[in-house]
């Protein structure tokens, strides 16, 4: 980001509908990505927590957000939609694949 020219101070980020909390399971190989891509700091226990041997459920809505301060986000300038992908609403990878669908919107405002 900053190699852009873009100051952490200018960012502000909205993070949108994700698969809720108590039901993305992942497994030890994903955690550890999620604990690596936060370094040198902790992985957030909010982030990953254990669900069996070899297991983890995963709040993918905070570990986004612990990703975004790690490089000086401020808080506040980080929202989350509040919203999950169960439901009709949204469609599941894992259940519908392959689907070949995703969707992502940014801005740059200069």
């Amino acid at each position: 980001m900053r190699s852009l020219g873009t100051r952490p101070a200018d960012v502000i980020a909205g993070i949108g509908p994700a698969v809720a909390p108590d039901r993305y399971q992942v497994d030890t190989e994903v955690q550890r990505s999620l604990a690596h891509a936060v370094r040198p700091a902790d992985l957030d226990p909010a982030v990953a927590r254990p669900d069996g041997p070899g297991h983890w459920l995963v709040d993918l809505v905070a570990a986004n957000r612990q990703q975004l301060l790690g490089i000086d986000i401020r808080p506040g300038h980080i929202s989350g939609s509040g919203v999950t992908t169960a439901g009709e609403a949204f469609f599941s990878d894992r259940a519908e694949r392959p689907c070949g669908r995703f969707g992502l919107m940014a801005r740059l405002l200069g």
